[in-house]
Order: structure tokens, then sequence, then C-alpha cells
């Protein structure tokens, strides 16, 4: 198992937007968290190069993933940013390469559209985690640190996923001191059930790049675990039906969805009537206000892992 070998190198790439679109200060921060934490951090060949775009060639992005994988000195791949174009890099990877040199893949976001491709056809479980720009977040930063610590270093592969104290919704990343916290009112049950299951998902409005394309994973058994990144409540729902349409998607075992942001225009009835209205959604636990997503903190969870869901003893354990 990839997650059992001892993690010390980490290797920074940008399949999405370009490193250089993070502040030197920041980056400089993320890198000193790191190697406080005990990694060794390096980057890849082309992750600072930047075109009319805020990302770089596709050349270079695959040349980049493919190296991070191969190279044995690294035992982590993680992600700058996220994004928006990193569904272009599916066409170009060799995912024999990819299953044949298994390592610990992390990003969020954007990276949604390659974390579930590569587990559809490299069978690779991955992380929806911090990218490296995240290690630079001087405040709110320690509950993800913590899961992703206990996971990567302390190897703690099954862990029951924890409400944070309290949450934020600022732009962190301009402004390291002007820091908004409010109580964190905790998840909420929209419907009840059982449920254990293979996790695929991540950000709902990346996901639908893979809907009709070899890279889109099978829906038998999953749970979702789905966050939006501000979008209306409209757009999710036709998202979610877009989701909702898609090969076996009435086999799924349950649906677990990050908190929304606060310019969304989300509330617990409408998720709630919408969710009873969805007749195709069977008898399966719904739970909604999780740590994941968009808003800081966020928990880390696996793509290809499993979650169990008892929505009486109001738990949701993750496993690898």
């Amino acid at each position: 198992m990839i997650f059992d070998k001892k993690i010390i190198n980490i290797r920074v790439i940008a399949p999405a937007a370009s490193l250089a679109n993070l502040a030197e200060s920041n980056r400089e921060l993320a890198e000193k968290r790191l190697n406080a934490l005990g990694f060794n951090v390096s980057f890849g060949q082309h992750a600072f190069e930047r075109d009319e775009f805020g990302s770089s060639s596709v050349q270079s992005r695959v040349a980049d993933l493919h190296d991070a994988f191969t190279d044995p000195n690294v035992d982590l791949v993680m992600a700058a940013f996220g994004g928006a174009n990193s569904n272009e890099l599916l066409p170009y990877i060799d995912y024999e390469l990819i299953k044949n040199n298994q390592k610990i893949f992390c990003g969020f976001s954007d990276i949604t559209a390659l974390q579930d491709a590569l587990f559809k056809k490299s069978n690779l479980i991955n992380l929806y985690g911090p990218c490296f720009s995240h290690f630079a977040m001087k405040q709110g930063f320690d509950y993800i640190e913590k899961v992703f610590i206990n996971i990567v270093k302390y190897k703690q592969f099954e862990f029951d996923v924890v409400d944070s104290e309290d949450w934020s919704d600022d732009k962190w990343h301009k402004n390291q001191e002007d820091r908004h916290f409010m109580n964190n009112p905790g998840r909420e049950v929209l419907r009840s059930g059982h449920a254990e299951g293979v996790i695929v998902g991540g950000n709902i409005g990346t996901l639908p790049l893979l809907f009709g394309t070899q890279y889109m994973p099978d829906l038998t058994d999953k749970i979702l675990f789905l966050e939006d990144d501000g979008m209306s409540i409209d757009l999710f729902k036709r998202n979610f039906a877009s989701l909702s349409q898609q090969s076996n998607f009435d086999k799924i075992k349950g649906v677990v969805i990050g908190r929304f942001r606060n310019n969304s225009d989300f509330t617990s009835d409408r998720l709630r009537k919408f969710f009873n209205d969805h007749v195709k959604l069977g008898q399966i636990p719904v739970i909604t206000g999780l740590d994941f997503g968009h808003t800081m903190p966020y928990f880390v969870f696996p793509i290809g892992g499993r979650a169990s869901i008892d929505t009486e003893k109001n738990t949701i354990k993750i496993s690898l």
C-alpha cells in the first residue's frame, strides 16, 4: 500500500494554475511549514511556467506529472493550486506509468478531474486535501494539517470525521491578518440511513467534465463526496441532475456534501426539499455541512478509499 511508505520527499507540480500565481512570500511560508513538518520539498521543472491562461502548456504539465511519479526520490505528489484546466491533461497521461509507479497524490477543487480519472484508469487512491498553496495559511490551518499529518506521517488509515469548532470563508491568501471565523453548527442529516462504499467525487463543478468520457468512475456502490466553490443552488441542481443521469447512479450508496460558501443561496430547507424530491436517490443517507470544500478548514479524504455512514450514531468513518 502506497500510504505505508515513509513519506519524506514531496514534489509540487502545477497541473492546473501555475505556481507562479502564488506570491513569493506565501510560497516561502508553505515550503517552510512543510520543512518544519519533516518534509523535503522540490518543484516540477515546469511548475513556474505561466502562459496567457495563467497556466502552462499541456506538454509541460504532463511531463511534470510523469516525472513526479517515476522519480524514485519522490514520495508524495502535491498540486500547487486548483484552477480550471487540469482535465486538458487526461488524454495525454500514461495511465500504465501511474499504475506501475503509484504514489500519494494530493490536491482539490479543479484537481478533481485528475483524481477521479487516476482512480478510474490507474486504480490510484489519492487524497482530496490541501494543495501546496494552503500550507502558507497562517491561521485556521491546524485542523487541516492534523488530518493530513495523521494520514501521511502517522499512518492513521481509519478515522472518524470530526466537525471543526469554527470555520471561515475569507480571502486569506490576500490578507493573512484579516481573518473572520464563525462557530461551526456542524453537519446536518437530510436523509437518514446506513451506508458503506467507495468514495468518489470532489468538486461538483468539475466532476461533470468527466461525464460521458472514459475517465468517469463507475458509480456502483459508491459514496459521493461533493462540494462546490460558491455556485448558486440552481447551478448545483443542474450539475447534480447531470450526475444523476450517469450510468449506475441508481446504485450509489450515499451522498456527503461539503459546507457551502457564504455567497451561495443554499438553506437547509431548500436542500432537504431538493433531495427529498430526488426520486432516483432511493432510500440512501444524505448529509450536508461537512468540513470540506472551498471554506476553511476541511478534512482530508481519499478518492478511492472507503466511507461508512451511520446517521443514527451521527458518524462518518473513513478508511484507506
